[in-house]
């Protein structure tokens, strides 16, 4: 079942317990709270507020309310938080919440969105929908960093993918790889 992840409760080097949300709009179940507690060796990748994952397992009722004992589990959708990071600490006037915004409207997509200038105008209305001419100047600015910064851009969005949080490993990753980052980690992770 799909789950967004909430909070995490608790992560010990071999396990891990998150609060989420079971998602997607024809289950019967959508929107009810649980937990989810399991073994890293079963997940593909460690789970981040805002993520969503693919989770097996039964639920079962805990001491803490329903929860889910999980047999497998992997990323479906990353929660953005480096991309959004990225754009907030690349772009002025683009901070985490303008940013946030974007990415709640593009999703995954949005490093495509920023690649071209065809998306301008929506870019402005979703970045500064009381200001118009801010707007317009934002998403100037934010498309241009992203084409700027293309290998870096593509290392984000490759990065956060794979649940990578920390910017600070993308500009280490930048530096020591350069342009060929994603090719390099992609062949040998």
């Amino acid at each position: 079942m799909r789950i967004t992840v909430d909070s995490i409760v608790s992560e010990k080097p071999y396990g891990i317990i998150f609060a989420g949300t079971i998602a997607g709009q024809m289950d019967r179940r959508s929107g009810r709270k649980l937990r989810v507690r399991a073994d890293l060796g079963l997940l593909l990748g460690i789970p981040g507020a805002g993520d969503t994952w693919e989770i097996e397992g039964d639920i079962r009722q805990s001491p803490f309310g329903p929860q889910i004992e999980a047999t497998a589990g992997r990323r479906i959708l990353s929660s953005g938080h480096l991309i959004r990071q990225f754009l907030a600490s690349h772009v002025p006037g683009v901070g985490p919440a303008r940013a946030g915004r974007l990415w709640d409207k593009f999703g995954e997509d949005l490093g495509e969105m920023l690649s071209t200038d065809d998306m301008l105008d929506e870019i402005g209305t979703i970045m500064s929908p009381d200001k118009p001419v801010l707007g317009q100047h934002l998403a100037v600015l934010v498309t241009s960093a992203w084409k700027a910064a293309r290998s870096e851009a593509a290392l984000v969005t490759w990065l956060d993918r794979q649940g990578v949080r920390d910017i600070k490993v993308v500009r280490r990753l930048q530096r020591v790889l350069g342009d060929t980052a994603v090719q390099v980690l992609a062949a040998n992770p």
